[in-house]
């Protein structure tokens, strides 16, 4: 039996004449092949060499690129940036007291006074006087320059409390004028039949107006008697008109009621016509709304911005 498997061996590896030329052919291929790449990555490269002079020359073209392309970076920065940094600012006349973000802005107050200043009256500071602007310590002398003749307030200060007042024949204090959108608490007190409560409500009612634009609005202070307001019309000026506007194409129907001249039905009602017809172009587009009388229109046109 083991002579039968070991002639079936040899009979399964025997190979013939032509099997085993086949395999040293095979063998001598992968010899030439080996030798071959084994000769060329032994071979030492031959490295460039190159003088001092082609060295110079190619340091001073790369040097001449890059210069090149500074230069043109430069030029591009610029004319990107010229009409930014060279066009001069439009300022126009504004408010520091009352007027809102929206209309500092369009005047061309810089964007960073802005927001100090809004921060600045939300802690209850005011100007009195145009020189009081300097008080932004982000206001610097050149500032305050370009905008000194746009700020809509007095070059000097309100005759203060005491400037104000002078002795009657009987030696009483008697307020000889007071300006009544600049006026305090204390000023108010010093008017013949005005004691703190009135005083309270003229300045509370001076807010919510926005302030006022005829002497004769005082009459309107809930409590005032004809007498009281025709004892003191004499004395009231308005040497100063801080008139806080309300921008009738952007605001919400609360906000527009939140005024006193305008109801919520009134204040709706030009919210609707808004939505219905677009923006409002003039004072007639007012007009036009049913529930606003000619009245109406006249006595509170004077606290809405249409643009």
């Amino acid at each position: 039996m083991s002579t039968k498997f070991s002639d079936k061996l040899k009979a399964y590896i025997e190979i013939s004449n032509f099997e085993r030329r086949g395999v040293f052919a095979l063998l001598f291929s992968c010899l030439l092949i080996t030798g071959y790449y084994y000769f060329k990555n032994s071979r030492t490269s031959q490295s460039v060499v190159y003088s001092n002079q082609e060295l110079a020359d190619y340091e001073a073209q790369v040097d001449s690129v890059f210069k090149e392309r500074v230069q043109r970076d430069a030029s591009l920065y610029k004319s990107k940036y010229k009409t930014k940094t060279n066009d001069k600012v439009v300022y126009l006349p504004f408010n520091p007291n009352s007027d809102s973000e929206k209309q500092l802005l369009t005047a061309g107050v810089p964007a960073y006074v802005v927001k100090s200043l809004i921060k600045f009256r939300t802690k209850g500071g005011d100007f009195k006087k145009k020189s009081d602007f300097k008080k932004l310590y982000v206001v610097n002398d050149k500032l305050y320059l370009a905008l000194e003749s746009y700020l809509s307030l007095p070059d000097e200060s309100p005759l203060s409390f005491r400037d104000n007042v002078v002795d009657d024949k009987k030696g009483q204090k008697q307020v000889k004028e007071l300006d009544i959108n600049s006026a305090s608490l204390e000023d108010l007190m010093a008017l013949k039949g005005i004691g703190e409560v009135f005083a309270k409500r003229i300045l509370n009612y001076r807010k919510l107006l926005g302030g006022f634009y005829d002497k004769r609005q005082l009459a309107e202070v809930y409590g005032l008697s004809k007498e009281t307001y025709d004892a003191i019309e004499p004395i009231i000026v308005l040497k100063s008109k801080p008139i806080k506007s309300i921008l009738v194409n952007s605001a919400t129907y609360e906000e527009l009621a939140k005024h006193p001249y305008l109801s919520y039905k009134k204040a709706k009602s030009i919210v609707l016509y808004r939505d219905q017809h677009g923006n409002y172009m003039s004072d007639d587009d007012l007009r036009k709304l049913h529930l606003l009388s000619k009245a109406d229109v006249d006595r509170v046109l004077p606290y809405l911005d249409l643009n």
